[in-house]
């Protein structure tokens, strides 16, 4: 369970880390008055990731939880 975490953490932190990445890109394509179908791409791109990221945040919260019933039993 432990290694099935680490693997969802990592995970969560490359998305984090692309997250901010296409933020920012997204911002200069608006400063840049970039074409329209250009920007809705990189919010769907965003929106994609966003999402996949809070599933894992959520599956990561619940082997934690499960870690922690574990630690307890005898």
């Amino acid at each position: 369970m432990a290694s099935a975490a680490k693997v969802r953490s990592r995970k969560l932190a490359a998305n984090k880390d692309r997250l901010n990445q296409l933020l920012a890109e997204l911002e200069e394509l608006c400063l840049e008055s970039a074409d329209v179908r250009e920007i809705k791409e990189q919010i769907s791109l965003t929106e994609k990731i966003y999402h996949e990221s809070d599933a894992l945040q959520g599956e990561l919260e619940l082997d934690v939880d499960v870690m922690r019933y574990e630690s307890r039993i005898p």
